[in-house]
């Protein structure tokens, strides 16, 4: 399934569903989220503490970064 999201209007969002990721497979998209997940989390390594809190830190790195989001349209329309 692939959804277009707008902030602005209907036609925003059938507008980037249709500009955004033309090429859409679900196997293109899983190759690429994880390639960019793992480059991504892979910037920070951390020494000390215990694995516990280390794990903490993963986590809340992970969770920062879960659903970064762009408010314009494809076209750079911005909501009101």
């Amino acid at each position: 399934m692939k959804v277009g999201i707008s902030y602005v209007s209907i036609a925003g969002a059938q507008a980037n569903l249709a500009a955004e990721d033309p090429g859409w497979t679900l196997a293109k998209v899983e190759t690429k989220a994880t390639a960019r997940w793992n480059a991504l989390l892979g910037r920070i390594a951390i020494d000390g503490g215990t694995q516990t809190t280390q794990r903490t830190f993963y986590t809340a790195l992970y969770h920062s970064l879960l659903f970064p989001s762009v408010v314009s349209d494809a076209n750079g329309t911005l909501p009101r």
